[in-house]
């Protein structure tokens, strides 16, 4: 669930899907 908020949240914002692992460790 994790990844597809993140994918859903930085992906229109113009993060990529590799940089969203280490992202979503910061932000969470």
């Amino acid at each position: 669930d994790i990844a597809v908020e993140c994918e859903n949240f930085l992906g229109p914002k113009g993060f990529g899907g590799v940089q969203v692992s280490p992202v979503n460790e910061n932000v969470v």
